[in-house]
């Protein structure tokens, strides 16, 4: 089951390309991971499980075949490297929208549970405070 999302771009937080290995864990037998090919010697602690990326196998294709296409000398076309940032960030803002609607739809609807429960506990409360009055 996938628990988080996440966008790849093909290099990781320190801009090295990531490096793709599959798991010998006890926990995650044969589960493939992506992860920078620094994190031994530099904190960019970049990592990623490749289920968890958006497309999975397809989204890291298609972020090493960007990594691919790019110039020798490791930049890309400037043009493409915008369209792709400006995708990556329009995605990026239809999640973040719909997470905060159902946020705020969550939150609708606790206000109205205790509301309805504060009604009752007021009803309760002032049936026994009626009680108490006629004896």
């Amino acid at each position: 089951m996938k628990n988080q999302q996440m966008n790849l771009a093909g290099r990781c937080f320190c801009g090295k390309t990531v490096l793709l290995l599959k798991s010998s864990t006890s926990s995650n037998p044969g589960r493939w991971f992506i992860h920078c090919p620094m994190w031994k010697t530099r904190y960019c602690k970049y990592f990623a499980w490749v289920d968890e990326i958006d497309g999975g196998w397809e989204g890291l294709a298609q972020a090493l075949i960007l990594i691919a296409n790019e110039k020798p000398c490791g930049l890309s076309h400037p043009e493409d490297n915008e369209n792709a940032q400006l995708t990556r960030f329009r995605d990026i803002e239809t999640k973040i929208v719909m997470k905060m609607k159902k946020i705020h739809e969550e939150i609708r609807c606790v206000r109205v549970f205790i509301v309805v429960n504060l009604f009752f506990l007021f009803a309760y409360v002032g049936f026994n405070l009626l009680q108490v009055f006629k004896h």
